[in-house]
């Protein structure tokens, strides 16, 4: 008899085969059902804890667990991180105690009572944030929530039907219906690959490193890995919002305006020149502003996109990085 332990894919692999997953992913379809097969209540909270917080947080009472995700961030991280807590709830995971057996918590009784003000602290006997990946179960529920979004975020792109809207044919498809999913996915990913170098290289935390997927069919990690690419990206650029230099975003719109771009060109100029900005101000250590929510970013859609369209997206904001002369002229003010 094989008693090897399962690897942290085949476990997470394991778990969501036993899951029901709404098609097309809806999230609160999908907690309302879990709630329902675990017989324990979940509640959504939205909102916003500041800058220096965490992101998402799973805190878990004697009778309800609160999954809190920042709304202030795009709809792939707001999703991603609901399903990150998600992934802490059901594989198990606990909040660290300390030598002295006493709860290490992630956010203090002031943040807890901002999200939960008629909650006691006393009552909270889990909780848990998505941070940095330096521990096996952040890993682990970072992993879970991958592999699972990965997969409903590529559905979402075959069930709409449509391509992404981007007109470079080096990098959308424009025959995307009826091509082999792992080529569409393999041909954004190797285009969105220098991109995502140069992110994590300035921004190494955002990098889920050392996970066997070997496990997986070839399209599952051809999937996996164009997720992870835009996920790390997309979280790359929410911790280099403080780094943004407030002129960035009035510098965009003229240059937008004066060229007569449309709105979608618009917000990649926009996207392109607040990242280049960041990643310089940040490898300098110049950080321009306390508080993130008074910087000005690119529309986002209130509708989830699919994986490939924000693949598409990202791969003009690396193009505009690398080629755009107004973006050069920038750099040499």
């Amino acid at each position: 008899m094989n008693t090897m332990p399962l690897s942290m894919a085949a476990r997470c692999e394991e778990l969501i085969e036993t899951l029901v997953v709404p098609r097309p992913f809806d999230i609160d379809r999908f907690l309302k059902a879990l709630a329902e097969k675990r017989g324990r209540r979940i509640k959504l909270i939205r909102g916003r804890l500041g800058p220096d917080q965490p992101f998402g947080m799973l805190i878990s009472t004697a009778e309800i667990d609160y999954i809190y995700s920042a709304d202030d961030v795009p709809p792939l991280q707001f999703r991603h991180t609901v399903m990150h807590e998600v992934g802490h709830l059901l594989l198990g995971h606990f909040t660290s105690t300390s030598g002295g057996g006493e709860t290490l918590r992630v956010a203090g009784d002031d943040a807890l009572r901002l999200l939960l003000p008629t909650l006691s602290p006393a009552l909270v006997r889990r909780i848990l944030a998505r941070t940095v990946y330096a521990s096996d179960e952040e890993r682990e529920a970072e992993l879970f929530a991958s592999l699972l979004l990965s997969r409903v975020s590529s559905v979402r792109d075959a069930h709409a039907g449509r391509a992404p809207t981007l007109h470079d044919d080096l990098v959308a498809p424009e025959t995307i219906v009826g091509n082999p999913v792992r080529q569409r996915v393999w041909r954004a990913t190797r285009h969105l690959t220098p991109l995502w170098r140069r992110v994590v290289a300035e921004v190494p935390q955002v990098r889920l490193s050392d996970v066997d997927v070997g496990a997986l069919t070839s399209v599952e990690r051809a999937q996996y890995r164009l997720y992870r690419r835009v996920l790390e990206i997309r979280d790359a650029q929410l911790l280099l919002r403080p780094y943004i230099p407030p002129e960035i975003p009035e510098w965009a719109f003229a240059a937008a305006n004066k060229r007569g771009l449309d709105p979608v060109a618009a917000d990649v100029l926009l996207e392109a020149a607040e990242l280049d900005a960041a990643l310089d101000a940040h490898r300098a250590g110049q950080r321009h502003h306390p508080e993130v929510v008074d910087v000005v970013m690119p529309r986002y859609p209130s509708e989830t996109p699919g994986v490939l369209t924000e693949a598409c997206q990202l791969i003009r904001v690396g193009t505009a990085l690398h080629s755009d002369p107004a973006l050069t002229a920038l750099r040499r003010r």
